[in-house]
């Protein structure tokens, strides 16, 4: 009897263990319960509770059954490889759980700036616009949904999402308000659309168009041709249309705060080319004074930022970081050049003066090393500032009536780096500028994030903001420009007519004549592109070349010539 119970539950052991190993490789679990809703091919949604009694069913208890059978036959799969064939499972783990670590590193990350993002930006924006919704700051966060990344879409891309609440009036005022709290906290420029007719109402926000990614100068020469006096082509909107600055406002000073990189040389050299251009169309009487011609100072401690200028007509540069008293003296030069002006203005009211200026590059540099410098040589009667601070206010005081301007650039604009001549620059260029920066030079409500391309630059002129991309031109194309008739200036102001229909010239030499009034970049892409493209007609090594007349018809009838509005990034 007792041997008949021993063999029986040996039975029972053995079928035990054969239905644990069938729940094992079936995914079930172990005990033969069922713990929730799985089933072998689908994830449970509900179940029991977790055995450590939080409430919440376990993850392992919603997978479903093929995914535990997978966790756990790769689990035998690896015992097995590490106990028979340990190197090559070794390199096997190796191989799979680099790409797994990486995703599940990126995931985390992700996760973290999430976070970061909805503590950091939504829910801040929630609490702000709960008022206005009539709804909890928790409800608000919940129907508010903002782009991570928002400030680096284009024109036209999503940004955010707004559900309204049901009893929501959407009336004009409230509208108006919302649009307010939403613009302050993204900080940059972004359109509305208000869905308010149905339910759920919502709101989707986009960003505005912006600028175009480039404006070749070689595109814009027509225009800056044709610019009137005492104003400067800058760049394009985020329409496309062109903007100028105008150089004879109340307060005609100008003041850019730039970083690195950002552009803003390119500007200097961009200014001071059109403003030497412009001093030759201007005819002075026989008997002018010699203080009635124009002049450029370039105060530059970089040396090489403005060392393009170098030898033009009316510049005189002072470049040498080590002749700090060099530059002083250039700057009091151009306060005697204008003070010359205050006096032939007395004598003789109908005088006419042509455009000066006087441009201070690396300003924040240039201020430190005189800081440093008149510390040393100056006596202990001596005031505090340097005395070219005096010069510096005086040009500022009394340049508007004189037609004299100052332009003064620097990485991070300051009451100590301005001489506390602020409210003397009427236009302000911004360009990767902190919060600090912008309220010291614009002060305006909300404060607009800096845009990433190179050149793009906020411009505040009559109290107006308006975003803009610049001209790009070479410091050699500015130059040759600069100097009327010589170089490619003379070329482009013929259209290249002088070079003959039969002559062969490569897309370079195309380019820099004027006869292809585009970048050469985009000449090569139009060379791949367009089936319209001459074909070439001679090489010159690996250099393709190109007649001439072939050239000019087709400059004459592509898509964009003659157009003087540049389109906007969508």
């Amino acid at each position: 009897m007792r041997r008949a119970v021993i063999v029986r539950n040996r039975r029972v052991s053995l079928w035990s263990l054969l239905a644990i190993a069938c729940r094992f490789v079936a995914g079930h679990h172990l005990d033969g319960r069922r713990r929730s809703d799985a089933t072998f091919w689908t994830d449970g949604t509900s179940g029991e509770p977790s055995w450590w009694g939080n409430g919440r069913e376990s993850r392992w208890a919603l997978k479903a059954g093929r995914k535990r059978a997978a966790w756990r036959l790769s689990a035998i799969a690896v015992l097995i490889g590490l106990w028979r064939w340990r190197s090559v499972t070794e390199w096997s783990l190796a191989l799979i759980m680099g790409p797994a670590v990486g995703v599940m590193t990126w995931r985390w990350l992700r996760a973290v700036r999430t976070m970061r993002h909805r503590r950091t930006l939504e829910q801040p924006m929630a609490e702000a616009l709960a008022p206005f919704l009539g709804i909890t700051p928790r409800a608000a966060e919940a129907a508010l949904d903002v782009r991570p990344g928002y400030d680096a879409t284009t024109g036209g891309q999503h940004v955010a999402t707004l559900v309204l609440p049901d009893h929501w009036a959407a009336v004009p005022d409230q509208k108006t308000r919302v649009e307010q709290v939403i613009d302050a906290r993204l900080g940059v420029e972004v359109k509305y659309a208000w869905r308010t007719a149905g339910y759920p109402m919502v709101l989707n926000v986009t960003r505005a168009p912006q600028p175009p990614v480039m404006v070749p100068f070689a595109d814009v020469f027509a225009d800056i041709e044709a610019c009137p006096t005492d104003r400067v082509l800058l760049g394009a909107d985020s329409g496309g249309q062109l903007v100028y600055g105008d150089l004879a406002l109340e307060d005609p000073h100008w003041a850019v705060n730039a970083g690195s990189r950002r552009g803003k040389t390119t500007l200097l050299l961009l200014m001071a080319a059109q403003v030497g251009r412009q001093r030759q169309r201007v005819e002075l009487p026989g008997d002018a004074p010699e203080c009635a011609r124009g002049r450029t100072t370039g105060i530059d401690p970089k040396r090489v930022g403005l060392a393009a200028l170098a030898g033009l007509p009316g510049v005189e540069l002072h470049s040498d970081p080590r002749d700090i008293e060099g530059m002083w003296a250039g700057i009091a030069a151009f306060r005697a050049h204008l003070e010359a002006r205050v006096d032939e203005y007395a004598a003789d009211p109908t005088v006419t003066f042509e455009r000066s200026l006087l441009v201070m590059d690396e300003l924040n540099q240039f201020a430190a090393m005189s800081a440093a410098h008149w510390r040393e040589v100056k006596d202990k009667s001596d005031p505090a500032l340097p005395p070219v601070w005096s010069d510096i206010a005086a040009v500022g005081w009394m340049g508007a009536q004189f037609r004299c301007n100052i332009v003064a650039v620097g990485q991070r604009l300051d009451q100590a780096a301005m001489g506390g001549l602020r409210d003397s620059f009427g236009v302000r260029l911004l360009a990767g500028y902190t919060p600090q920066q912008y309220a010291f030079l614009v002060g305006l409500p909300p404060y607009p994030r800096p845009q990433r391309p190179r050149g793009r630059f906020l411009l505040f002129e009559g109290g107006e903001l308006t975003w803009l991309q610049l001209v790009y031109g070479s410091p050699e194309e500015l130059r040759d420009y600069a100097m009327a008739g010589r170089g490619v200036a003379c070329d482009l102001a013929q259209g290249g007519s002088h070079v003959p229909d039969t002559a062969l010239l490569g897309l370079r030499e195309a380019t820099e004549r004027g006869l292809l009034r585009c970048t050469l970049e985009a000449a090569r892409r139009a060379r791949a592109d367009d089936p319209r493209f001459p074909v070439s007609r001679d090489s010159r090594g690996q250099e393709q070349l190109y007649a001439a007349g072939e050239l000019r018809a087709w400059e004459a009838t592509r898509p964009r010539a003659g157009v003087r509005r540049f389109e906007a990034t969508p």
